[in-house]
């Protein structure tokens, strides 16, 4: 998402499932982070500034409540994205080859920044970057990549900016600015990413991955 002052922002917290709903109690925001592979990762503080819950209306609708210090908004939400070997119907006894690869991936070396990683197909997938950048501000990156030899290929990852938090009087469109590349070589646990930024501050280099969080029902066999 974005701050009211169009600059990226993002939250993060761990949800409880009860029926068609997601509540997520506590919703943190994190300071103290750096990008770069040669960065020292310095303490990363987490501090909770509000709450959310999702509520379902189909397989592919709903909406979401919010509660960020004093404001409080809703958003009706639909379908974007729909991971491989997840569907509408129950699971498929064996789901397609690199379904299991979506999820959440980490360096354990560096502190609250790593990727998330959607499988749309055996060909292509879409993969976000949530972290920082050189100066510590949270940033967050996506692209859609192609998928050749296990290695999945973002060649015009972007990064955006311009945008507001659910702010219907100013609501403005956010400008899309090419950002550089990452190639992610992993397997159904660990990997690499490799990145190349053309945004100053960013530079080139590898992080080791490994997984954090699985699809339900796409577990490595």
């Amino acid at each position: 998402t974005y701050a009211m002052d169009g600059n990226q922002d993002w939250f993060i917290g761990v949800g409880q499932i009860k029926g068609r709903r997601i509540f997520f109690n506590k919703l943190l925001s994190v300071t103290g982070g750096h990008f770069g592979v040669d960065t020292v990762p310095e303490v990363v503080v987490e501090t909770p500034v509000g709450r959310a819950a999702f509520t379902w209306t189909s397989c592919d609708s709903g909406f979401m409540d919010w509660e960020i210090g004093e404001d409080m908004g809703h958003l009706q939400l639909i379908r974007l994205t729909r991971v491989l070997g997840v569907s509408c119907d129950p699971l498929a006894d064996d789901p397609p080859p690199l379904a299991n690869r979506s999820g959440a991936w980490i360096d354990e070396e560096r502190d609250a920044e790593g990727y998330v990683l959607e499988m749309l197909s055996e060909s292509q997938a879409v993969v976000y970057y949530f972290g920082w950048d050189a100066d510590g501000n949270r940033r967050w990156l996506i692209g859609v990549g192609t998928i050749a030899d296990g290695k999945i290929t973002v060649s015009n990852m972007l990064t955006t900016s311009g945008g507001r938090f659910s702010d219907p009087e100013n609501d403005v469109l956010a400008s899309e600015t090419p950002w550089g590349t990452v190639e992610l070589d992993i397997s159904c646990e660990d990997g690499t990413a490799a990145f190349d930024s053309t945004e100053d501050g960013f530079g080139s280099g590898v992080y080791n991955l490994g997984r954090l969080t699985y699809i339900a029902g796409l577990p490595c066999s």
